[in-house]
This record gives structure tokens, C-alpha cells and sequence, in this order.
């Protein structure tokens, strides 16, 4: 229950399992699994989750700002998104 799996491309980090790999077969994102996420949203080269708490993960490309993280960095491990009022 709220697991999130990932596979196929990966070379901007976008399945959250810490290294630009690519998958065949699903695999648990690691680093959620102290999260209970709620949804899921996967782009070309971007993927978000957002937990049952409201929290909002976003992995993958980080280029023209598409991660909301202030910068252009790529992530390959998700990283808890600022959201504006919290910390």
C-alpha cells in the first residue's frame, strides 16, 4: 500500500533509484518507503509523488527548472520539494 515502483529510461535519474540505470522489470524506489505516496506523475524525463501528508518528491531531469528546486540540477533520488508556507 502507497509503494511506488519504477523502470524503463533512466539516464537523468528519472526512476529515483540514485544512479542514471536503466530497467527492465519494476523496481521499489528506495527512498520513498518511509512515505506513503498518494500519486504518482511521470513525465519524459521527470517523475513526482506526492504523500498522503502533502508532501511533494520530484526526481529526474532538473533542466529549465522542471523540478521546482531552484535550479538545473539533475536529481536521481527523489528530493522533498519546498512548497510555498513550508519549510
Amino acid at each position: 500500500h502507497g509503494a511506488t515502483y519504477s523502470w524503463g529510461f533512466g539516464s537523468r535519474g528519472q526512476l529515483g533509484h540514485g544512479d542514471r540505470s536503466s530497467l527492465h522489470a519494476p523496481k521499489r524506489v528506495a527512498s520513498l518507503k518511509e512515505h506513503v505516496v498518494r500519486h504518482v506523475a511521470c513525465g519524459d524525463m521527470v517523475s513526482a509523488a506526492v504523500t498522503t501528508h502533502g508532501q511533494v518528491f520530484m526526481w529526474g531531469s532538473g533542466s529549465h527548472n522542471r523540478l521546482g528546486l531552484g535550479d538545473l540540477d539533475d536529481r536521481c533520488s527523489p528530493v522533498c520539494a519546498p512548497l510555498d508556507g513550508q519549510e
